[in-house]
């Protein structure tokens, strides 16, 4: 075997593992965005349990306001426990603070799909036109 049949084989060696990485990372990728995609877009998987807002009381210690579906709930909890403390009707809670919450999740910055960033990044290095 001489020198240069070394070279190529070392050279065929690299550029399998550069494509198996390759087709590692596009697979890894590609479930990603499936996930989102399917997560986002199914009803079974849309979040009916939102935060509303909280407080620490100590460094072990919280106070969470919960919504879940229509209903509110006032959550003490620790490192060991969550205690129900209340459960609230619209008229108790202030309107401030639910009108507070749905601005802040109206007004959250939606996530570009991959395919967009992509082809931005492409057309940016002119690889596509």
């Amino acid at each position: 075997m001489t020198q240069s049949d070394s070279w190529t084989t070392i050279a065929l060696f690299v550029n399998v593992i550069l494509k198996l990485g390759l087709v590692l990372l596009l697979i890894y990728g590609s479930v990603i965005i499936l996930r989102r995609l399917q997560s986002s877009q199914h009803p079974r998987f849309r979040k009916e349990i939102k935060i509303i807002e909280t407080t620490h009381l100590s460094p072990n210690r919280t106070v969470h306001l919960v919504q879940v579906g229509k209903q509110v709930y006032l959550l003490g909890a620790t490192d060991h426990e969550v205690t129900l403390l209340s459960k609230l009707d619209e008229e108790e809670i202030p309107a401030g603070v639910l009108n507070n919450f749905q601005n802040q999740e109206s007004n959250s910055i939606p996530i570009p799909a991959f395919a967009t960033i992509f082809v931005q990044n492409l057309k940016k290095r002119k690889i596509l036109l």
